[in-house]
């Protein structure tokens, strides 16, 4: 398959969901974790639900950021370990935001990417393309990218990998926040 098309393909996809995880060269010259979440997008809606707490304010704290075109919206669920209050609380919008996600990345891909290999990940199928210093593998079927590993030179800098990738499984329930809660400013 072509570039081109695996590009066009995961262009399509407006549903889905991932676990992201990643790591970053630190400045002692070792891959070290940064947060991990997992991401629900259906259409222009999006939400995250981070591993750790965010914290709000000296006593409250929130693990699920809600996105939409109006607002954002962080909030900790009943079954959270972030302090239930039942409030919701409006963010700066767009706060939060991933720096990327699988869409984005393909949307950075040169005319010059180059196929790489091919490998399989859970049975699926993937293409591998590199450009620019990067390694991508991007699921065949779906066209979206599954792991992305940036380089200087040989060194690894970046690696982030996008698990338990599935699409069209997100219900608008998974991302838009029950109007029952109180919105705090």
């Amino acid at each position: 398959m072509q570039i081109t098309e695996l590009i066009n393909k995961g262009q399509q996809q407006d549903n889905y969901k991932y676990s992201f995880v990643g790591s970053e060269l630190s400045n002692r010259g070792k891959l070290e974790p940064v947060p991990s979440y997992d991401v629900y997008i259906n259409n222009n809606q999006m939400k995250i639900v981070y591993d750790d707490n965010i914290l709000l304010t000296e006593d409250t704290f929130y693990n699920e950021i809600y996105y939409n075109s109006e607002e954002t919206i962080g909030f900790c669920p009943a079954d959270g370990r972030c302090g239930y209050n039942g409030k919701a609380y409006i963010l700066p919008y767009n706060d939060h935001v991933p720096e990327f996600t699988p869409l984005s990345l393909l949307s950075d891909i040169p005319s010059n990417a180059e196929k790489f290999g091919e490998s399989t990940q859970d049975g699926r199928k993937m293409t591998i393309i590199e450009y620019n210093n990067k390694r991508m593998t991007i699921d065949s079927f779906y066209g979206l990218p599954v792991e992305v590993i940036t380089f200087d030179g040989e060194t690894v800098t970046h690696k982030y990998n996008f698990n338990r990738l599935t699409v069209n499984t997100v219900k608008d329930s998974d991302v838009v926040l029950d109007d029952r809660f109180e919105r705090v400013e």
